[in-house]
């Protein structure tokens, strides 16, 4: 979620997240740290680039 509010606000959107207990990720600790570890991957590589990657935003898909 921290990237997405990231990339939101770098787009100059004001964005609140709200993570839910009640997951099925939050469930599962294996999918948790699946999930968490691809997070800060993409996260990581969204610093470095300065941009999210292609495709990922709406406007992107025109």
């Amino acid at each position: 979620m921290l990237r997405v509010l990231r990339i939101a606000q770098d787009l100059g959107i004001k964005a609140y997240g709200s993570a839910t207990p009640t997951s099925v990720i939050e469930s599962d600790p294996a999918r948790r740290l699946d999930a968490t570890a691809h997070e800060l991957a993409a996260l990581g590589l969204y610093f470095l680039a300065r941009e999210a990657p292609a495709g990922e935003l709406a406007s992107d898909a025109r």
